[in-house]
C-alpha cells in the first residue's frame, strides 16, 4: 500500500497543500511559493481559521505571553490514519508503513510575562519556556517552505503571542494563524497582520500602540466565545 498522506487540523488551523511541487490547488488563504535559483518551487496553500474580534482572540487563547524567541528547530511529525472501527488514530505498530509526514518548525519562547491564561495553562510563569509549533520546514530538496502570510518566528524576536494548547505538554499553536502574533520593538507593538493582512479588524487597531497600553487591554478586555465553526472536510497532502 502506498503511504497515505494525511491532513492535520491543529487548534484553529486548516492546511491545504498544493497538488505538486510547482503548482497549488486554489483555496481561500495564501499561496506560498518558495523558489530555488533553478526555478523549482514549493507552493503552500493555507486556510487559517481566524477570529473576528480581539475579544474572540482572547477567548480562544489558553495562554497569552510577552516573551523572546531563544531557539528554533525543524522537526518532522508522523501522522497515523484514523480508524473509524476503533474510533481513534492507529498506533505506530498498528499502522505499519501507512502514515504521513508533516514538516514543522518549533520555536522555544522564554516567557517574560504571563499576560493571561486559562485553567489549562495556569502553571506557566515568568522565566519558563514554551514551544510554539508552526507549519513549514525544510523539504528533502533543501527548500524552506512556509506560508507566505505567516513566516516562522525567528530567534531574537520579542513578541506578544496568543496561544492555544497543542495537545502535547508545553507545546502551543498561535491562535488564528497570523493573528496570534504581535512584534514588540522599542516599546511599540506591531501585529504580524500589519505586514500580511492589514485589513484585519481584530488586531490592526493595536498597530503602533505602546506595549503598556496593549498589556492593559489584554488584562481588562472580556473574552468572547468563538463563532461555531463547521468542521473542515478531508484535505490530502499529496506526494511530491
Amino acid at each position: 500500500m502506498d503511504m497515505q498522506k494525511l491532513m492535520v487540523t491543529a487548534c484553529l488551523i486548516g492546511l491545504s497543500a498544493g497538488t505538486g511541487c510547482d503548482t497549488a490547488a486554489h483555496a481561500p488563504g495564501a499561496e506560498a511559493a518558495v523558489t530555488r535559483r533553478d526555478g523549482h518551487a514549493h507552493p503552500m496553500m493555507v486556510e487559517w481559521k481566524t477570529v473576528d474580534t480581539f475579544e474572540q482572540l482572547l477567548g480562544a487563547s489558553d495562554l497569552v505571553v510577552l516573551g523572546t524567541v531563544v531557539d528554533r528547530r525543524f522537526v518532522t511529525e508522523r501522522l497515523y490514519p484514523f480508524s473509524r472501527e476503533k474510533g481513534r488514530r492507529l498506533t505506530a505498530k498498528e499502522a505499519g508503513q501507512e502514515y504521513g509526514e508533516l514538516q514543522l518548525i518549533e520555536s522555544t519562547v522564554q516567557i517574560d510575562q504571563v499576560l493571561r491564561h486559562s485553567d489549562r495553562a495556569e502553571q506557566w510563569k515568568s522565566g519558563d519556556t514554551v514551544v510554539v509549533s508552526e507549519l513549514g520546514g525544510k523539504l528533502d530538496d533543501g527548500c524552506l517552505a512556509v506560508p507566505d502570510d505567516k513566516p516562522p518566528l525567528e530567534k531574537g524576536d520579542d513578541v506578544v503571542l496568543y496561544l492555544s494548547a497543542a495537545g502535547k505538554p508545553g507545546v502551543f499553536h498561535q491562535v488564528g494563524g497570523w493573528q496570534g502574533r504581535m512584534y514588540v520593538a522599542d516599546g511599540v507593538v506591531h501585529p504580524l497582520a500589519a505586514r500580511v493582512h492589514p485589513q484585519s479588524q481584530a488586531v490592526m487597531p493595536f498597530d503602533g500602540m505602546s506595549l503598556d497600553a496593549l498589556l492593559a487591554e489584554v488584562a481588562t478586555r472580556p473574552a468572547a466565545p468563538l463563532p461555531e465553526l463547521q468542521p473542515p472536510g478531508p484535505i490530502t497532502n499529496p506526494a511530491p
